[in-house]
């Protein structure tokens, strides 16, 4: 990021951070197919517990700041809406 990588330029991000070596290859794809496994999942999984689409669109949103803080909220939130709905086994 310091030689100019654009945060906002996504494509280019992931493509700079690919093309630094082997091991920052591997981990850009790890990251990356578990920040878009997230956000589809979360988009589903909200709306099928009745928390609702919207509140999934909003985390996959907030998943562009910061998916390790993001994904942990999510969960608190479901677990609690979970509970809220006496659905818990």
């Amino acid at each position: 990021m310091a030689a100019g990588s654009n945060l906002l330029n996504l494509p280019s991000f992931f493509t700079d951070a690919y093309n630094s070596g082997p091991a920052a290859a591997i981990l850009t794809i790890d990251i990356v197919v578990a920040w878009l496994t997230f956000r589809v999942r979360v988009i589903g999984d909200a709306q099928k517990i009745g928390l609702g689409a919207c509140w999934g669109w909003v985390f996959a949103g907030l998943s562009f700041l910061r998916t390790c803080f993001v994904f942990p909220l999510y969960l608190v939130l479901r677990e609690r809406h979970i509970i809220g709905t006496g659905e818990a086994n």
